[in-house]
């Protein structure tokens, strides 16, 4: 029923982008002098709050109608959370003057997309002018739990909340597509390469802490980095952005591990991440 749901909203926000209807021709400006444009407009009148969690459908338009940024990997929907009056204050105005279930666009700097919005560092854009911020307000939740349980599957629910345990210590994570990681060590500085053989030790388990593999404590295990049939395909990827001698946590996805078969006879349910806590040795060469 829920990814019904899902495809039924993303399906609207699809329409409502390509084909503009009840697109005004107008833009309006909040006293901060934010610029925005109707796009749908709702017969709601749930207004965000300070407080809320609003799920949006994102994308991201430089003047060249170029994407920059799509909604969330994981689930589609970004959560953007309404800060106090002194956080994310242009956006924070902005919502404001919608409800949910409105479609519109923020004509915002770059700058204020990536620190106020996603709040990470900009990347090195040479984009100077304002960029196009639409959205649909999907729904409003009073907590972060209520948008999980409507919007994410268990798997994502379960990566979300071991991301969320792993910020809330203030601990850097890095990441390759949807595999994530926590480094343990000081990272090394000789990068393993595709063709390389490498040891490791390392223990895999399900996010209940269910112990899947663990390594000899003698013996590490080896592999060729890139040659197939050897490692889940996850496991391959992460050697292949990490050093010779790093220590780390991570996670990897049933879509990069055993899927919706599950697998090591029956020990992995299907559609689960792994969790592997990861040493690699150094190189011998």
């Amino acid at each position: 029923m829920l990814k019904e749901n899902k495809f039924i909203f993303f399906i609207a926000f699809l329409i409502s982008f390509s084909c503009g209807h009840k697109e005004s021709p107008d833009f309006y400006l909040t006293n901060g002098k934010l610029k925005y444009k109707f796009h749908d407009v709702s017969t709601s009148d749930v207004h965000p709050n300070v407080g809320d969690y609003i799920a949006l459908y994102v994308e991201l338009k430089n003047t060249n109608d170029s994407t920059l940024y799509r909604s969330n990997q994981y689930s589609s929907v970004d959560l953007f959370y309404m800060d106090s009056l002194e956080m994310n204050s242009i956006l924070n105005e902005g919502f404001n003057q919608l409800v949910s279930g409105d479609s519109a666009c923020f004509y915002i700097s770059l700058e204020t997309f990536y620190n106020d919005y996603l709040e990470t560092e900009m990347p090195n854009y040479s984009i100077n002018e304002d960029v196009e911020f639409c959205f649909r307000i999907v729904d409003l939740f009073s907590t972060k739990k209520d948008f999980m349980t409507k919007f994410l599957s268990n798997e994502q629910m379960i990566i979300e909340s071991i991301l969320e345990d792993w910020n809330s210590k203030k601990l850097l994570v890095s990441n390759y597509g949807k595999i994530h990681w926590i480094q343990l060590n000081n990272k090394g500085d000789s990068l393993i390469n595709v063709g390389d053989k490498v040891a490791v030790f390392y223990s895999c388990h399900l996010h209940d802490g269910e112990l899947i593999y663990k390594t000899d404590s003698l013996k590490p295990d080896e592999f060729i980095v890139g040659l197939e049939g050897q490692m889940i395909e996850g496991f391959d990827l992460l050697l292949q952005h990490l050093n010779y001698g790093d220590h780390v946590n991570v996670i990897i996805p049933s879509i990069l591990a055993f899927r919706q078969k599950g697998g090591v006879n029956g020990q992995v349910p299907p559609n689960v991440p792994l969790i592997i806590n990861l040493k690699i040795l150094n190189d011998e060469n």
